[in-house]
C-alpha cells in the first residue's frame, strides 16, 4: 500500500444505512478504520511486517452486520460494532 491509499469491505442498502472495515495507510503505518453512517473511527494500528489482512462479515438474517479482522487468518484482533443494515448488500472497496 501507498501512504493515502484504503482497503476494505463495506455493506450498504442504497445509502440509508452502511458501515465499513478496512485498513488505511498514513506515514507509512497501517491502521483499522471502522466507519459507520459517514463517522470515521479509527482503531489499532498493524504489527510491524505484517502483509496480509482479513476481514470477516457476518450478516444476520434480522439484517445485523459485525465485522472482525486479523493478521493471520485464524485468530481477531478487532471486533468493530455491528450495525443494523436492513437489507443490505456487500461490496469490496
Amino acid at each position: 500500500m501507498a501512504n493515502g491509499q484504503e482497503a476494505g469491505l463495506a455493506h450498504f442498502n442504497g445509502g440509508v444505512n452502511y458501515a465499513s472495515l478496512g485498513v488505511v495507510q498514513r506515514k507509512g503505518k497501517r491502521t483499522f478504520i471502522y466507519t459507520e453512517n459517514g463517522k470515521a473511527m479509527d482503531g489499532p494500528t498493524s504489527p510491524s511486517g505484517a502483509k496480509d489482512l482479513w476481514i470477516r462479515s457476518t450478516f444476520a438474517f434480522n439484517a445485523v452486520n459485525h465485522y472482525s479482522a486479523g493478521f493471520d487468518g485464524k485468530s481477531s484482533r478487532l471486533s468493530a460494532a455491528t450495525i443494523n443494515c436492513n437489507g443490505a448488500t456487500g461490496v469490496a472497496t
